[in-house]
């Protein structure tokens, strides 16, 4: 099982104070980001951000690294990031959303219920 999972699971670094957003989103304390040096030349097509991640996936393989590594996409102030660890026979994708506005029905713990037992049943049919 790779570091970053185990990290994932160690509650003493859940909501650390003034860290990387995603080390406060995954509890992660290891991990690699790439992102283009100028807003410009960002990753702002599905199919690019498919494609650096499937790279990122075929090196992490070739290198046997795993640390999770993470593509910036989009423009920086989105803070939206795809990412993988690959490593001990796991693959763990990390994917983020960004709305606007949060649905009312997300606003409180049953409709935040009913997202996770739907993930649950998606990946059981998987």
């Amino acid at each position: 099982m790779p570091d970053a999972m185990m990290e994932m699971f160690d509650m003493e670094f859940d909501f650390p104070p003034r860290t990387h957003c995603l080390s406060r989103w995954y509890g992660l304390k290891e991990f690699l980001v790439i992102s283009p040096a100028e807003d410009a030349e960002a990753v702002d097509s599905e199919s690019k951000c498919h494609l650096l991640l499937s790279s990122i996936g075929i090196a992490a393989t070739n290198s046997k690294c795993t640390i999770p590594m993470f593509a910036h996409v989009l423009q920086r102030w989105r803070k939206i990031y795809f990412g993988l660890c690959i490593g001990g026979g796991f693959r763990i994708t990390f994917e983020i959303s960004h709305l606007r506005h949060v649905p009312t029905q997300y606003r409180h713990l049953a409709g935040l219920l009913e997202i996770f037992k739907d993930k649950l049943v998606g990946v059981a049919l998987q």
